[in-house]
């Protein structure tokens, strides 16, 4: 998720499209990881709460870019969508990784 919304500069629907796809793999990415021991199940719930706020971002981003070309009022509208989507999920992370960081290893 680190790259997702890092790309090219010049902003296309194919490069919003690229940005969607990325995102919509974090839900996936996280079940590959199996499921959570015991101790893990908080921050796990964190994860799979931010890839909910990434799936929503992406669903925002995807709607802009069919209609990348529309007048700009509608497209900022799914810009804002997206970015306090993606950047809710950002925040989730990080207090996932303040909350694991706390865990003692198993005895």
């Amino acid at each position: 998720m680190d790259d997702a919304l890092v790309g090219p500069s010049n902003l296309t629907a194919s490069s919003l499209r690229a940005t969607v796809r990325q995102l919509r793999q974090c839900a996936s990415e996280l079940a590959a990881l199996g499921p959570p021991a015991a101790r893990l199940r908080p921050v796990y719930r964190l994860a799979r709460q931010a890839c909910g706020d990434y799936e929503h971002g992406a669903s925002c981003y995807a709607a802009a870019a069919t209609i990348f070309n529309a007048a700009p009022a509608k497209i900022n509208k799914l810009f804002r969508c997206g970015d306090t989507a993606v950047n809710n999920g950002t925040d989730v992370v990080e207090g996932a990784i303040i909350k694991g960081a706390g865990l003692q290893p198993p005895a």
